[in-house]
């Protein structure tokens, strides 16, 4: 009686200990990943931010240049009316420009034309005359043959951008002025869903010319032991106590300090109450599964017991026992058998031989039972063990992006390095992608409905896909309606259009046409088109399938990525052949 209490208190305690340290373990290992991935989004936010900054400079920088070249072959081919030129051109365009000044080469002055606002609003141009010297020392050189015919210049303050536009080959010369603080706001409204805690633009003296917040706008930081640190490197990253990380660089074309930072303490704290929740929920119902393991063990030794007495009864020959359990498990089975044997005993020794072979049989299918069991364990551990490894593989894949993109930076790499980058590069964004179509198959999408128009929507990833549209000479026709809005997931409905587009360029020939349809009557119909060689029947049954594709290279998620987001917005979707040759995909919602 001892020894079997003993034995149902050891069941219990290893049991019970195993499942909670398995539970710990895993909700340590939940916590700490969950951790350095909120760390990791941050700094991966930050890059995001300082790749699109960097872009939108590039991109404005070379409108500007444009812009007053423009501005100066007008002017060059009617400078009579120079006056006029410039004048309509400041008022057409305000919020360009704070002055444009012209000048002639054998003139000492540089007449300025600068934007004006009077009382009721309306703006007009003032008109000054300056010296020269005071913009740009060789601002009108026609007799240097080696001057450039556009030229930029940050003043020393780094208040103003400077645009002169002069030839050799003419008498004039153009200066455009932009106000930095302007142009950098003009920057700061194109960053798009600004999700930030802090964006500077600091000249090099350590006065903020624009930031997110407009009160800090022409304070002075330059004492600031960051800012300093700034100079210094000229671009760094810190993670500061409080769960805040920044970034420091500096935009050498514009001569300006950029700071980003982002505060992820909110999630952080968020995360800590997770974790202590889960505990606190682990320890109950660790304390009720105790209760329930004491109970079903309790049942267990009781009915062993009752095995046990008979047992001992039969071991001195009296095989008139029976143990009277009724029972439809492994325990059943083994009583029904044990009483069979006793009964065979008792009628005749000479059918030992068969109820020790029926006993071999039940033991070779417990045996085959327990070995599908095992299989089935070990399928079940594989699955698990494939989606740590594809965790795992995107946590390194990040990695491996900053390691490249630090490399990137540096300023003695020679072109075959730089093309064995791109080449790394290319190959780590493949596999990511193809990682997170794994993921994003796998797990059913979580709509975030709201309000979008579908028009622009469509009509951004037209754009996106260009450069590919225009590499295989394809006519787009385009039958858009006019300001299609709709409650959907805005992402999710993006990248239905883009997976879509980007198949139809994929099998449209070259120099043929796609015909794109989005109208909205009592439902919102979008119908693609192209004149490819269309789909066999063998394909199109298994179309919408996981990992089946008819391309040369891709995982074949894209369609099955397409039918999960139509089905998640409870709509439909028909492919189907085009006669005499294409595809048609037709989507209604």
């Amino acid at each position: 009686m001892l020894l079997k209490k003993k034995l149902g208190a050891k069941i219990v305690f290893f049991f019970s200990t195993f499942v909670l340290v398995t539970i710990l373990v895993l909700i340590l290992f939940i916590y700490f990943e969950g951790k350095s991935y909120l760390r990791k989004n941050a700094f991966e936010r930050i890059d995001y931010y300082s790749g699109i900054i960097n872009k939108k400079n590039e991109s404005e920088l070379y409108n500007y240049e444009n812009e007053i070249l423009g501005l100066y072959n007008l002017v060059n081919q009617d400078s009579e009316n120079y006056s006029k030129i410039i004048s309509d051109f400041l008022l057409a365009y305000p919020a360009h420009y704070s002055k444009i000044g012209f000048c002639e080469a054998k003139s000492d002055s540089v007449i300025i034309f600068s934007k004006q606002r009077a009382f009721n609003g309306e703006i007009f141009n003032e008109k000054n005359v300056e010296p020269k010297e005071k913009y740009l020392s060789a601002f009108c050189d026609n007799k240097n043959p080696n001057q450039k015919k556009i030229r930029m210049q940050i003043d020393t303050t780094g208040r103003e951008i400077n645009y002169a536009a002069f030839s050799k080959d003419t008498e004039i010369g153009l200066l455009g002025i932009i106000n930095t603080s302007d142009y950098l706001g003009k920057i700061l409204a194109q960053i798009p869903e600004l999700e930030l805690d802090e964006l500077l633009f600091v000249n090099w003296n350590g006065v903020i010319l624009n930031a997110t917040d407009k009160s800090l706008i022409n304070k002075d930081i330059s004492n600031k032991e960051e800012f300093k640190s700034a100079k210094k490197l000229e671009q760094y990253s810190e993670v500061l106590p409080g769960n805040k990380v920044l970034k420091w660089w500096y935009l050498s074309s514009i001569k300006v300090f950029i700071k980003v930072s982002i505060d992820f303490n909110g999630s952080m704290l968020k995360l800590d109450s997770f974790a202590i929740n889960t505990l606190i929920y682990t320890f109950l119902i660790y304390s009720i599964f105790v209760l329930v393991i004491l109970y079903l063990t309790n049942q267990f030794i009781g009915n062993l017991k009752k095995v046990t007495k008979v047992a001992g009864y039969v071991s001195q020959g009296d095989f008139s026992q029976k143990i009277d359990l009724k029972r439809h498990d492994e325990l059943g089975l083994l009583i029904n058998t044990f009483n069979d044997m006793v009964f065979n005993l008792d009628q005749s020794y000479n059918q030992l031989s068969d109820v020790n072979s029926e006993l071999q049989k039940k033991i070779t299918d417990l045996l085959k039972a327990q070995s599908a069991l095992s299989e089935a364990q070990r399928l079940a551990l594989i699955g698990e063990t494939v989606a740590k490894v594809t965790h795992e593989l995107q946590n390194k894949i990040g990695g491996i992006h900053i390691w490249i993109q630090n490399m990137e930076s540096l300023e003695d790499l020679n072109d075959t390095s730089k093309l064995y980058l791109m080449e790394m590069k290319l190959a780590v964004n493949s596999l990511d992608k193809l990682l997170l179509n794994f993921k994003r198959f796998y797990r059913k999408p979580s709509l975030e409905i709201a309000t979008a128009d579908l028009s622009k929507l469509l009509n951004r990833v037209l754009f996106e896909n260009k450069i590919s549209v225009e590499e295989k000479n394809i006519f787009i026709k385009n039958l858009i309606e006019d300001s299609i809005h709709y409650d959907c997931d805005q992402n999710l409905i993006e990248e239905l259009f883009s997976n879509l587009l980007i198949n139809a360029i994929y099998f449209a020939p070259k120099n043929s046409e796609i015909t794109i349809t989005l109208k909205k009557t009592n439902k919102l119909i979008f119908e693609i088109m192209d004149q490819g060689l269309g789909i066999d029947k063998a394909s199109l049954s298994k179309i919408f399938q996981p990992f089946y594709t008819t391309k040369s290279s891709g995982s074949g998620l894209g369609l099955a990525i397409v039918k999960n987001i139509v089905d998640a917005h409870n709509g439909k979707i028909v492919i189907s052949n085009n006669k005499p040759n294409g595809t048609i995909v037709r989507i209604e919602l």
